[in-house]
């Protein structure tokens, strides 16, 4: 099975640089599983289509402000270095492993750059066969915690082709994670930016549960499969965890025969994970493609329209069939849905 397999054009038009100016206004296209039919709606609307009894599953963690520009004391006003936190290597959380650009100015003994806030930090490269690692200091907790509040910059995807700006620290991040989450991805678990309080509480009215749990989304979520052939790539890895008595709730859900409905592709992989491991905090790297796979615990997906030949459209395949989700992503195009981060919604079930 070749990834090219698993391309397609979309229009340009089609990718939502900004979201709607009201999260539960996208678009909700419900493919049903059994009938393989496709209803056309608002995200308002999808307590219509769930049944009392559903659970819910949605990942809580918090997107961080992650993006820095990092300045050179001695000329200040020459283009900074961009740099993205990827991920904390120390308990205390001030080592963090970064994406950089241009790396080719980042030198291997360490060397002090200034935030925008004129606050210094240190920056080194480690070198390494394959991919040299760059690695960013901060002084202390507060100055991280500082530095997120004063001079982070949302990080939003490349995609969008613009700069993060006011409204995407509030838009890039779930209402859910602003009040219940201390999690720290880099990239938004973007099924769940369309929930809004008021569609929680109609759905909760309706008796569909909500299960928390907390995976940290890595910036691999959506990079493009490079290698050629699907079984050749290798997945990255993400933290999770979920309390035990909300795993408990889980199982003894399916045993009731209810139907347990992941919020975005993060929350189905941790599910997915525990089930195989047994493990309710770890790290996965589980990679879910057709022909590969068995769900042991969902039974639906919500889920975001995703780049062509990414992990995240094998993973989607792999739950419908690779002839419908070609079909359901036709249909999308044809009925002009916005696509990717800040675009409408499928509901598998």
């Amino acid at each position: 099975m070749l990834i090219s397999d698993f391309d397609f054009d979309l229009p340009e038009e089609l990718i939502a640089r900004y979201p709607l100016e009201k999260r539960d206004e996208s678009r909700l296209l419900h493919y049903n599983l059994e009938s393989k039919s496709v209803q056309h709606k608002k995200f308002q609307d999808i307590s219509q289509i769930l049944e009392s009894g559903d659970i819910l599953v949605r990942n809580i963690s918090r997107v961080l402000a992650a993006r820095f520009f990092l300045y050179n004391p001695d000329k200040y006003t020459s283009k900074p270095i961009e740099v993205l936190l990827i991920k904390a290597l120390n308990p205390e959380e001030t080592k963090w492993s970064v994406l950089a650009k241009p790396g080719k100015k980042i030198k291997t003994e360490k060397q002090e750059l200034l935030l925008k806030s004129g606050e210094p930090v240190k920056i080194f490269r480690v070198e390494q066969e394959d991919q040299d690692e760059f690695i960013l200091e901060f002084k202390n907790i507060s100055q991280m915690q500082k530095a997120l509040e004063e001079c982070g910059q949302m990080p939003i995807p490349p995609y969008l082709k613009r700069e993060a700006e006011a409204l995407d620290k509030d838009r890039y991040q779930t209402v859910y994670a602003n009040k219940n989450s201390t999690g720290k991805s880099v990239a938004a678990p973007t099924a769940g930016l369309h929930f809004t309080d008021t569609v929680i509480e109609n759905l909760k009215n309706k008796g569909i549960d909500f299960i928390d749990l907390n995976l940290d989304v890595g910036i691999g979520t959506f990079k493009p499969v490079s290698a050629e052939k699907v079984a050749d790539h290798k997945m990255h890895s993400e933290n999770y965890e979920i309390a035990s008595q909300d795993w408990e709730r889980i199982q003894q859900a399916k045993g009731e025969g209810k139907r347990i409905i992941s919020i975005g592709t993060t929350s189905l992989r941790c599910l997915e994970s525990i089930a195989r491991s047994g493990e309710i905090k770890g790290s996965t790297d589980i990679y879910i493609y057709p022909g590969n796979f068995e769900f042991k615990v969902i039974d639906g997906l919500l889920t975001n329209f995703h780049l062509p030949k990414s992990t995240l459209i094998l993973l989607v395949s792999a739950l419908m069939g690779i002839p419908e989700c070609k079909e359901m992503y036709k249909a999308a195009i044809k009925e002009k849905y916005r696509f990717f981060s800040y675009g409408d919604c499928s509901l598998i079930v």
